[in-house]
């Protein structure tokens, strides 16, 4: 039999027993109802599994098994996720030392810190759409530039090829 367990937070968690171990698992909810149904699916599961309606592979994470209704084997693996401002201090520590000359390496530099400060240094790269890109140029193209002037289409052009070679080089 499953029970359901509330802790301090309010997130409640489901307790049961299946082959003789004890399991217990966050059910990521605040709401009774929602703790009270996996709690009824998890038990018509370990029904089923005893009739022999659903088969319990050997290697399979027993609790996400029976709360997932057998679909889930394991836990899902989250991708691990690159800030643009990790992105671009990785880049910077990888460059080996006279691969490129000083000036296009502080070229580089400008360019990575507009990169960081528009869309926002804490932005997952591979969240960037062409619509962010196109905010990107529209700001960067507003901003003063040198000599009392906007900045310059090429300088924009010449960003977004700094931004895209770095893009490459992440995948």
């Amino acid at each position: 039999m499953a029970s359901i367990q509330q802790d301090r937070s309010g997130n409640y968690h489901i307790a049961f027993r299946f082959g003789g171990k004890r399991y217990k698992r966050s059910l990521k909810t605040k709401h009774n109802r929602k703790a009270d149904a996996a709690a009824c699916h998890v038990e018509e599961n370990i029904r089923l599994i005893g009739a022999g309606r659903l088969e319990l592979p050997d290697d399979v994470d027993i609790p996400t098994y029976l709360m997932s209704d057998g679909n889930l084997k394991q836990k899902p693996q989250i991708a691990s996720t690159i800030r643009l401002k990790d992105l671009f201090r990785e880049y910077q520590q990888e460059t080996p030392d006279g691969s490129l000359e000083d000036t296009t390496l502080k070229v580089i530099g400008v360019h990575m810190r507009h990169g960081c400060r528009i869309p926002g240094e804490r932005t997952v790269p591979r969240t960037i759409r062409t619509s962010e890109l196109q905010r990107y140029v529209t700001q960067r193209s507003k901003q003063p530039g040198k000599r009392g002037r906007k900045v310059s289409a090429v300088t924009i052009r010449m960003e977004i090829s700094t931004l895209r070679s770095l893009w490459n080089r992440a995948e």
